[in-house]
């Protein structure tokens, strides 16, 4: 594990110190979660760009789409159905 120094203002270090306090956690516990939980959020709003630059690439090289009336009453319909059994819905049959 490497070391890393960070240099904050101390009014976010007394806000780090008094909630990681009051979450029975080191503020060092506390930031190293709050970096990690950061880090996770990014990752995942770089893997949605890249997941939607990819499929308006498909759709400009010619892959079929859905058309947005379809959609909608296919989005109606299914709401109007209500809530599924996620274990009958899941195709395991448990």
């Amino acid at each position: 594990m490497s070391t890393a120094t960070i240099r904050i203002d101390d009014a976010l270090r007394e806000r780090i110190a008094r909630v990681a306090e009051a979450n029975e956690q080191t503020p060092h516990s506390f930031m190293v979660r709050a970096l990690a939980e950061k880090v996770d959020e990014a990752e995942w709003a770089l893997a949605m760009r890249d997941e939607a630059r990819d499929r308006h690439a498909a759709v400009l090289a010619g892959e079929p789409t859905v058309e947005w009336h379809d959609m909608r009453d296919w989005l109606k319909r299914r709401a109007a159905e209500g809530p599924r059994n996620k274990k009958a819905s899941d195709g395991s049959g448990q």
